[in-house]
């Protein structure tokens, strides 16, 4: 199954797995067209940290897993961000593929529209859906930031760990000036760099 983000819609973006030969395996979001085909370092597959049922729910807590064909075996993973390891473009909670099966590795998959999380808690999670992704053990966001930087495969935003927040009643109703649909004000929605969906 294909993570693909929504900050980068416009441009097609997907979660893929940045191999660098000196420094490990960083997160990334690969630009390219709507129709981007899925490949080995955009493909993963969705282990869950409990349970042995193949449909995975809102709530529920999973592992990102690099599909067999990659190299190794490697897990979606951040850590506290501490001085010295940050993500090197924004400095924020540093996200990268870990070969070692801890809880640095398990996410929480959570509705978008904070008003309907208790709602569609245990249901299905719909490819197209609108969803966030929380690192479990931070409690912070999976963010893919605008900030872009070269690598082998050409130019890549940077995914950390960064929860975005609208401030107050401006959020909400600015992104219904232009057209978007969210919640009410009382419970603003999630910014777009911290939205991902599922594709095929």
């Amino acid at each position: 199954m294909c993570i693909r983000d929504s900050h980068c819609m416009s441009t097609g973006g997907s979660l893929s797995a940045d191999p660098d030969d000196r420094s490990g395996v960083f997160a990334s979001s690969s630009p390219g067209d709507a129709n981007q085909l899925p490949t080995v370092r955009n493909t993963f597959r969705l282990i869950k940290h409990e349970g042995q049922n193949d449909v995975v729910r809102y709530g529920e807590k999973v592992k990102i897993n690099t599909i067999p064909k990659f190299e190794q075996d490697l897990f979606l993973s951040s850590e506290r961000l501490v001085p010295g390891f940050a993500s090197p473009l924004t400095k924020n909670q540093m996200v990268v593929f870990s070969p070692y099966s801890s809880f640095n590795n398990v996410w929480e998959i959570m509705c978008a529209d904070s008003m309907r999380r208790y709602e569609t808690s245990g249901m299905p999670v719909l490819v197209g859906e609108r969803f966030v992704l929380k690192h479990c053990f931070t409690n912070t966001l999976l963010a893919a930031m605008p900030n872009m930087y070269p690598n082998e495969f050409g130019k890549e935003h940077e995914i950390c760990c960064h929860t975005f927040k609208n401030q107050g009643k401006n959020g909400p109703i600015s992104q219904e000036f232009s057209g978007k649909t969210g919640p009410t004000i009382l419970a603003p929605s999630c910014v777009d760099n911290n939205v991902f969906m599922f594709q095929n």
